[in-house]
């Protein structure tokens, strides 16, 4: 979701997650205070992969992951870049950087 902060003169993104056949309201996922976007499925839905600028990340955003298998938790700092793309068998196998 990406709202207007019309008083900063800028735009905020986060990752609201919502079933498909509506049986639950959308839930946000990620902080509302940064900016997070890109979301990705791993291959398994067990890991929510997405960009942010949270603290803790390399070069202003970067790479994190969130438990989406029930396990829930924090969001954690993933090494490398944000994958794009995974082969059949579940392993990355593209990254935007």
């Amino acid at each position: 979701v990406t709202t207007v902060k019309e008083a900063e003169n800028r735009r905020h993104s986060e990752i609201w997650v919502a079933p498909t056949d509506g049986s639950a309201p959308a839930r946000r996922w990620t902080s509302p205070g940064v900016e997070s976007s890109n979301p990705r499925w791993s291959p398994d839905g067990a890991w929510l992969w997405f960009s942010s600028s949270r603290p803790g990340g390399e070069r202003g955003t970067s790479a994190w992951r969130l438990r989406a298998d029930g396990a829930g938790g924090e969001a954690e700092a993933a090494a490398g870049p944000l994958p794009t793309s995974w082969s059949r068998d579940g392993r990355v196998r593209a990254w935007c950087d």
